[in-house]
């Protein structure tokens, strides 16, 4: 898992859905306990991947910067969807792929 997300009880599902990305319909196929108007949280983990819906292919030369103009993603989103670049963007290779737009979706509970 790439990264997790805990709900805790008493969690509502528009925090959670924020924090996470998750869509209504899935918080509540992961948690069929969780009642329509989203009280009956109990304590449970998220397992988060990245779905990308479209990739940027490093060439020499790139830096964050350039990836940003070329493809449009912001900054942040840029760093959200590629936890591996470091904050001074010091460690782009050439050929590694990166997530320009997506998010990050549930994988399993």
């Amino acid at each position: 898992c790439p990264q997790t997300y805990t709900v805790m009880s008493g969690n509502t599902c528009l925090l959670i859905e924020s924090k996470t990305g998750v869509s209504d319909a899935q918080l509540h196929a992961l948690d069929p306990s969780i009642n329509s108007p989203c009280t009956g949280t109990f304590p449970f983990h998220l397992c988060m991947s990245i779905v990308a819906d479209f990739t940027y292919n490093v060439v020499s030369g790139d830096t964050c910067v350039s990836i940003e103009s070329k493809t449009g993603v912001s900054d942040s989103q840029l760093h959200v969807l590629n936890p591996p670049i470091n904050g001074g963007c010091t460690n782009l290779q050439i050929g590694q792929v990166l997530c320009i737009t997506g998010g990050w979706g549930v994988s399993s509970r």
